[in-house]
C-alpha cells in the first residue's frame, strides 16, 4: 500500500501574494537533468507569478560556466544550478569534483539544488510521504510512477494536473521533514532534496 500523502506537522507554508503592480521576479534553472526537471519547471513557470526560465545544458561540469554566461548576459533576479546526485558520478567522475562544482557556484553567487538520489524524490514529496527507501533511484522512479507523477516514453514527463500550488506548498513542508530527519547535505545517505529552497521565492498566480 502505497503511504498517504504528508500532513505537515507544522504551520502550512503561506503562498506570496504579490500586487499587480509590482514587477514579477526572473529565475533561471540551469538543469543537467532530462526532460523531468525541464517539463516540472515549465509547468512551474506557468503556474506563478514570476517567470521561471529553464536551461538545459549536456553535461555536470558545464552547469556552473553555462549559468554564469547566462546569468552575466540575461536579466535575471537569481540563477539556480538544479542537478541530481545519481548523475554526478558520470559527468563529473568523483564526489570531491561535485562538491568542488558546488564551491564554484556558491563562490559565484549562484545556488546549487540536489535531489539524492535523483529529482523523482522531489516529485514524490507533491504526493506524500517519501519513504527512507526513495533514497534508491530505481525505488524513488518506481514510487513516483505509481504516484501517477510521470508519463511518456520512460515515464520521463511530469503530469501537469498534479502539479498545483497546493501539491507544490506540500512538497516544500515534505522537503524541510527529510532534512530534519537525514540531514541538510544532499550527498548524505537518504532521500533528500532541497528544491524548495527555489520553490519557496516565488509567487504564485492563484492559489
Amino acid at each position: 500500500m502505497m503511504p498517504s500523502r504528508v500532513v505537515a506537522e507544522e504551520s502550512r507554508m503561506a503562498p506570496k501574494v504579490r500586487e499587480v503592480c509590482e514587477e514579477a521576479e526572473r529565475y533561471l534553472v540551469v538543469t543537467d537533468g532530462t526532460l523531468t526537471e525541464k517539463t516540472y519547471f515549465e509547468i512551474v513557470n506557468r503556474l506563478a507569478r514570476d517567470v521561471v526560465l529553464v536551461k538545459k545544458v549536456k553535461h555536470t561540469k558545464d552547469l556552473v560556466s553555462v549559468a554564469i554566461a547566462m546569468r552575466d548576459a540575461g536579466n535575471f533576479d537569481e540563477v539556480f544550478i538544479v542537478c541530481d546526485v545519481d548523475e554526478h558520478c558520470k559527468n563529473v567522475t568523483s564526489r570531491a569534483a561535485f562538491e568542488a562544482l558546488i564551491d564554484e557556484a556558491h563562490k559565484n553567487g549562484i545556488m546549487v539544488l540536489c535531489s539524492h538520489e535523483c529529482f523523482e524524490v522531489w516529485l514524490l514529496a507533491h504526493e506524500q510521504k517519501v519513504p527512507s527507501e526513495a533514497k534508491d533511484r530505481r525505488i524513488a522512479q518506481d514510487l513516483t510512477e505509481m504516484a501517477g507523477m510521470l508519463t511518456g516514453n520512460n515515464a520521463k514527463l511530469v503530469v501537469e494536473k498534479k502539479i498545483t500550488v497546493k501539491s507544490i506548498e506540500a512538497a516544500s513542508l515534505e522537503a524541510k521533514r527529510l532534512r530534519r530527519t537525514y540531514g541538510e547535505k544532499v550527498l548524505d545517505d537518504g532521500p533528500i532534496t532541497n528544491i524548495d529552497k527555489l520553490i519557496d521565492r516565488i509567487t504564485w498566480d492563484s492559489f
